[in-house]
């Protein structure tokens, strides 16, 4: 089996040296054919103990041609002394890189050259380097740390000294993004960098991450229906990019902590395609900021709204007739939530211009169509200065949180992103899809699985109904994982999520012809979906 490792690694760096890549020593050391740990196949030995070596062989091997020469650099002593100082934690880094892009290459190339017997092995090439690179990380960290003491600042997102020991498979290797010009390459260029970055290669792999961009009833309605491309069904290619922009940086930033920059990058990379202009900025003054109900709320949903601080639930039919509508503090001059009052007289002019000129406060005008089912009221913080300190606070819980030695990560991050959705207060569209990145990535950081949520409604649930439904989206995740690995990462996404019986339902009742017409009819959807899981 050594041998067999043997000769797939070197047909694979030949390969990649013939293509022109620089393979270097500090390079290949971090990768091994030979097992030298947790081997028990056929009983408890030690291989690490042997103090003999043998003399080295001075017979050549007959080959019909010579191997590509790897090109070595030459260190100078410069160099290695600086590994002992300042600036010794970048080098590490550099190393890093450079033996991140050789075991990616070597797992993409080496893989159809594994019989099954081996299928295993380009992940343990994977899971080895990561454990490797954790610790070189840290030793990365501390190298720095010998130099210049820098002051350490949370909107910096500097290293969390207790975060990524157990993170959840990062992601290693360049940032497509950083390349000039990477926003003015073809969208669908885009695409294939950001998902070759991911390591996604199949449908299949492609179906997994988007189990964590959609909801159940859209995901499994756009695999049944076979749509082309299921993951720009709903919000187009630049959508699918900007997710795969987000969730990359988020999945390769770990090992730091919890942070509103970090909050503004996620959500500057979400917004950089649809709206440039908003992109990782905050709300100041919301004068208006609302959640349309498609539906009347139930006794329990209601209660758990009315539960929540910082929501104000307005019941349907919801009309400004017929004079207008102020949005008031529930607590007078604070920011936070909000409250209607329906004016019994038409406003004066003073009267607008002191609402006007108070930045918790806002009118709507009569006639303004609004929702027959009500509405829930965002909280109004007032200033960009209160919503960073809103967010500042909810770092500072998180911090806290996640450093007691018992903390369970399924309550912390579940409670996170449902906080942090309530505020509601960042520039543009994409709350959910920003605050479900946050939630994986608090759940990656605690070395557990991100979570594919089957219904994204957490503010409708308590705190524990929604725990419940990040953990079991979290352990169902992990399942399609594992069926996908022994699949060898190809398998027909319809076999990976077990929606044949779905399919055939939605075959019987007529198909395409079915769906409603409108991606943002989330209520039609919600329907069909019920109806083709009614017989499972």
């Amino acid at each position: 089996m050594i041998y067999r490792n043997a000769v797939d690694i070197t047909v694979v760096v030949r390969d990649l040296v013939a293509e022109g890549r620089l393979i270097t020593a500090d390079q290949l050391a971090a990768l091994s054919p030979y097992p030298g740990a947790h081997i028990s196949r056929f009983g408890a030995y030690a291989t690490d103990e042997f103090t003999h070596h043998p003399t080295r062989s001075t017979r050549r091997c007959p080959r019909s041609a010579s191997p590509p020469s790897i090109s070595l650099p030459d260190r100078s002593a410069s160099d290695r002394n600086s590994m002992g100082g300042s600036g010794g934690g970048a080098i590490v880094a550099k190393m890093l890189q450079a033996a991140r892009q050789v075991a990616d290459a070597i797992v993409g190339k080496a893989a159809p050259r594994i019989s099954k017997t081996h299928q295993q092995f380009p992940r343990n090439i994977r899971e080895g380097l990561e454990r490797i690179t954790h610790k070189d990380e840290q030793l990365a960290s501390k190298l720095d740390r010998i130099g210049p003491a820098a002051r350490t600042d949370r909107n910096t997102t500097a290293g969390h000294p207790g975060s990524g020991a157990g993170a959840w498979r990062p992601v290693h290797g360049p940032d497509p993004t950083a390349e000039d010009g990477f926003l003015d390459l073809p969208i669908e260029e885009q695409i294939r960098r950001l998902e070759q970055a991911h390591g996604i290669r199949t449908d299949a792999q492609r179906a997994l991450e988007l189990s964590l961009y959609m909801e159940d009833m859209f995901r499994d309605i756009v695999l049944v229906s076979r749509q082309a491309r299921p993951e720009t069904a709903r919000y187009g290619p630049e959508g699918w990019a900007s997710w795969l922009d987000a969730r990359l940086y988020a999945r390769q930033n770990l090992h730091r902590e919890m942070s509103v920059d970090l909050m503004a990058e996620i959500h500057r990379r979400l917004q950089i395609r649809h709206d440039p202009e908003s992109a990782g900025l905050m709300e100041g003054t919301r004068r208006w900021g609302w959640a349309i109900l498609g539906r009347p709320v139930s006794q329990s949903e209601l209660a758990v709204i009315e539960d929540n601080p910082l929501l104000t639930h307005v019941p349907g039919p919801f009309r400004t007739e017929p004079h207008g509508v102020v949005w008031y503090p529930k607590v007078d001059g604070q920011p936070g939530a909000r409250e209607v009052r329906w004016l019994d007289a038409p406003p004066t002019e003073e009267e607008l211009a002191a609402i006007r000129n108070d930045p918790l406060r806002g009118y709507v005008e009569p006639g303004v169509p609004l929702p027959n089912q009500g509405v829930i009221l965002y909280p109004n913080f007032g200033s960009v200065d209160n919503t960073r300190a809103f967010h500042e606070s909810l770092c500072d819980w998180y911090d806290v949180a996640t450093r007691q030695p018992d903390h369970n990560p399924y309550e912390v991050a579940p409670e996170f992103q449902r906080q942090f959705i309530s505020g509601h207060a960042w520039r543009g569209d994409g709350h959910g899809r920003h605050s479900r990145i946050l939630m994986n990535f608090a759940l990656e950081q605690a070395g557990c699985p991100p979570s594919a949520v089957a219904k994204f409604d957490g503010l409708s649930m308590s705190s524990t109904e929604w725990a419940d439904a990040v953990k079991a989206g979290s352990d169902r995740y992990r399942q399609w994982q594992d069926k996908l690995e022994r699949s060898g990462g190809d398998i027909d996404p319809m076999d990976l999520f077990d929606l044949g019986p779905t399919m055939q339902r939605y075959q019987q009742m007529g198909g395409q012809s079915f769906m409603p017409e409108d991606w943002h009819d989330k209520a039609g959807y919600e329907r069909l979906h019920t109806q083709l899981r009614s017989g499972q």
